[in-house]
């Protein structure tokens, strides 16, 4: 089975060419997650395209899909992108109506029933979509009935079922590391903010959610508790990513990191053991209560 992965294009990057300019494109994660997982099946062709970082048009991606002819086509929903999104949607379902759209991220978390409502797509995976992608995806291969499916809404008969929540995934290490060898890496060379340019640069994700809960963060949405990798797998990652993709520059994604001081210097001492704080370089947002002179 086919299956086409798309990080779509929002209206102001399209309209607003300052703005593009100025935009430092980062690798998504989340998605590369999910492909990762996806791959580990042999049933499965996974593909992704990513519109935003690379400003291919509409007709494009539509070309694509009738060239390609995948099964499912999923994308990541974050508001900015909506608008584009309903017209991908639309396009899709005139001139290849056999596919299933799945919708999944921040967006289509928080409205599954509007999302729905408005035929944007078929189904919406909620929260972490590691396992629920996966196994919706398996009922979709095999014809199943979706009732049974964790953290997913969806249409049926003109009604909308959303499923009960899935747990969480309690353990981070055991995720496949993310799967970069499916990304067009050279989209992702440049922070202007930092003065990098054509250098691969690589998220990192050590964690998911934050013990804060600020209202103004959308942490708490995605990931209902904190949970954090260990030290061990975030530096074999870092790498296993700088000797297989030769990137030397790795970003964290964490609500902050390190997690504290303690955590930091522990980090830092395990980065210089492996020899690796000669080879990359990292960037992270921090807490001011999470860092001392020591640490800075």
């Amino acid at each position: 089975m086919k299956i086409l992965l798309i990080n779509p294009n929002s209206d102001i990057a399209v309209k607003g060419s300052r703005y593009r300019a100025s935009m430092a494109f980062i690798a998504p994660v989340g998605i590369a997650y999910l492909i990762a997982k996806l791959a580990k099946e042999e049933e499965f062709d996974v593909q992704f395209e990513d519109q935003f970082a690379s400003g291919n048009s509409n007709e494009y991606i539509i070309n694509k899909i009738k060239q390609d002819n995948p099964a499912i086509v999923g994308f990541s929903c974050l508001s900015p992108s909506l608008s584009n999104i309903r017209r991908l949607s639309k396009l899709i379902k005139d001139t290849s109506p056999g596919v299933k759209i799945i919708l999944g991220n921040l967006h289509a978390t928080v409205f599954p029933e509007k999302m729905l409502s408005e035929g944007i797509g078929d189904i919406v995976v909620r929260g972490e979509g590691e396992y629920t992608l996966a196994e919706t995806v398996f009922a979709i291969l095999d014809g199943r009935d979706l009732h049974s499916i964790k953290g997913i809404s969806f249409l049926s008969d003109g009604k909308i079922v959303n499923n009960p929540g899935r747990e969480l995934v309690e353990d981070l290490d055991d995720l496949p590391y993310p799967a970069w060898q499916k990304f067009n890496l050279d989209l992702y060379k440049r922070y202007p903010m930092l003065g990098i340019y054509n250098k691969v640069i690589l998220p990192i994700q050590a964690s998911r959610g934050c013990p804060h809960g600020c209202i103004f963060c959308s942490q708490n949405t995605m990931y209902k508790k904190p949970r954090y990798r260990s030290i061990d797998s975030v530096l074999n990652e870092i790498e296993y990513m700088h000797y297989r993709f030769k990137a030397r520059h790795f970003g964290f994604n964490d609500a902050f990191f390190p997690f504290s001081i303690e955590h930091g210097l522990e980090f830092c001492e395990r980065l210089m053991e492996k020899g690796l704080h000669k080879k990359i370089h990292w960037i992270t947002e921090t807490r001011v209560d999470r860092v001392n002179e020591k640490i800075a």
